[in-house]
Parts: C-alpha cells; structure tokens; sequence
C-alpha cells in the first residue's frame, strides 16, 4: 500500500501533498512537522489503539489522562487535559484529513473477500484500485475532546455511506488493516526502552519478527551507525542495550545509539507499509547515509519497507 496523497484542514498549518512515491521527502520547517501529524491522526482515526499515542505527541496530556470511547471496533471520542496546546494545534473547531491509497494485493484482496457479502465492491474493484478516505475530528469550544468520525470511503470512484446502519459492515476490519500499515518512529524512546521490544522480537514465536530482529542487529554494526552488533544484557533496570565485542554502553555513543535502535526497530521489526521518520539521521556522524539507508529499505527484493517519508523539521 502507499500513500499517495494526503490533505489536512483545520490546523494551524494546513497542507496538501500529491503525487507521493516511494520516497516522500517532506518540506523543511513546520510544514514538513503538520504533514507528519496528519498522517499520525489519520491512522489513528482507523486504530483505537493510535489515538493515545498520538495525542501524547501532540502534547495534549500524558497517556493516563486521555480516555478514549469506541464503537464497533473504532474511536468515537477523545478528551484529555491540555485545551491549550489542542488550541494551538487545532486552529479550527473541525480538523479533516483526506488520504489517497493505492491499494496492494492483500489489501486488494481483503476488500475482494467482504465483496462476497456486498456487490457493490464489486463494481469498485474493477475501477481504479484507489482507497479514499476522509476523516473528521470535531473539537469541543475548549479544546478538551473531540468526536472522530469516518466522513467517506470510496473504492475507485464507488462511494460507501458511512452513517450509522447504513455504514457496511466491513468497513471497521479494513479501517483497521489500513490504519495498522503506518508508523511514526517514536523518538522519545530510550535506547533501553528500545533494546526491551528488540528482545521480546528475539523470543517472539513468529518466524519474520524473529529474523527481523537479528536483521536489525546485524544492521546496527554496519552503515550508516557503525555501533557494532547489538548485545542485549540483563541489567539492574532492566534490558540493557551494549554493543560489540567490548559491550559498549549506548550512553557512550550519546543520542547516535538510541536513535538508531529506533531506526532499525522500525525498518526490521515493525516493518509498516509507511514509516514516517523525523529528522533521519540528526545524531548520526553521517546523516546523508542514513537517508539512503532508509530509501533502500523501500526498493529491491530485500525491501521492508513500502514507503519512507522523511520529515526534516527544523526552520524554513
């Protein structure tokens, strides 16, 4: 699946971006920082489990004081603390996001598998195989909850109604699918915070999350990081992250090891269809290699990755 366009209203820097490839390099500043959010929040709208998350990000509150209702397997609600920076954020009382996504085989086919129950899928998937979905987060005067809601999904040209019973049925199960296929590189996580999910990766039963694992820790020795391989320790806190034969502290290569872990987690081990990274390499000693590194993991046969966008930030 890629994205391959998305639209943002309502916020404090609304944006549209077309014509979206593998490699999506996003504009330098603020603008670059709402695209990313955009994504973030549309992901969330299709994932309960996204939404707090997400709002953490944005500074809403910290995760014990957002609450979060669904309904049939979707957000409804959000309210949480901070009505000021969801003011700052959130310009407009009612904030939209539109996204275009073409569709791959898998997702082709969960849509082709529901067509069985709904005919008019039928008609959709023989059109252009575009997913588009549109929707909305409609904020309180103050700022402290907002409804969510799904406005409009269309399959080509073939819209769905998304109101009450006249919504299909299948639409929670592929908003789920959908909203699952993105990441956002969570910066704030330690490199220890990291090195505790790689070694529940190393334990896990599934056979690609395992080989994921060792990818990434193989990849941590080699460029752009240059670390040397990962070596995960039982420590007095915890799983300790060390690296190499002399089991170096990541705290001795300054910010460089945990931004790395965060790299090689998402790349390896998360595997999304999208991964969205802010400033890809900023702790690196060779920040250009790191944006190749991550454009590579979307081409070639060995690929995790269906596509990268790359959020620089910074001033514009």
């Amino acid at each position: 699946m890629l994205l391959k366009r998305i639209k943002i209203d309502g916020v404090a820097a609304p944006a549209d971006s077309t014509d979206l490839d593998g490699c999506v390099k996003m504009p330098v500043g603020p603008l670059g920082v709402a695209f990313a959010d955009a994504i973030d929040l549309f992901a969330a709208t299709l994932q309960t489990e996204r939404v707090v998350p997400a709002l953490t990000r944005f500074g809403f509150g910290d995760p014990n004081s957002i609450e979060v209702l669904e309904e049939a397997g979707l957000p409804m609600q959000a309210s949480w603390g901070n009505g000021e920076a969801a003011a700052c954020w959130a310009t407009e009382k009612a904030v939209t996001i539109q996204a275009e996504l073409a569709v791959d085989p898998v997702l082709f086919g969960l849509f082709r598998d529901h067509a069985v129950r709904d005919p008019r899928l039928v008609t959709a998937l023989g059109q252009d195989p575009v997913v588009t979905i549109k929707v909305g987060w409609l904020f309180t005067p103050d700022r402290t909850t907002a409804a969510i809601t799904i406005h409009e999904l269309k399959v080509g040209s073939t819209g769905f109604h998304m109101v009450g019973a006249e919504r299909p049925r299948w639409v929670p199960a592929v908003a789920r699918e959908i909203g699952g296929r993105f990441h956002r590189v969570d910066r704030s996580a330690s490199a220890n915070v990291v090195a505790a999910r790689l070694h529940e990766a190393s334990l896990a039963t599934d056979p690609e999350m395992r080989a994921g694992f060792w990818r990434a820790r193989a990849a941590l020795a080699d460029s752009p990081f240059g670390l040397g391989q990962l070596e995960l320790v039982r420590g007095d806190g915890g799983i300790e992250a060390r690296f190499g034969p002399q089991m170096i502290p990541a705290r001795r290569f300054g910010p460089a090891a945990a931004e790395a872990l965060q790299l090689v987690e998402a790349v390896y081990v998360s595997r999304p269809d999208v991964l969205v990274v802010e400033a890809p390499g900023v702790s690196q000693s060779e920040p250009a290699a790191v944006l190749k590194w991550l454009e590579a993991a979307t081409t070639g046969n060995d690929a995790t990755l269906e596509q990268v966008v790359l959020v620089h930030g910074g001033g514009a």
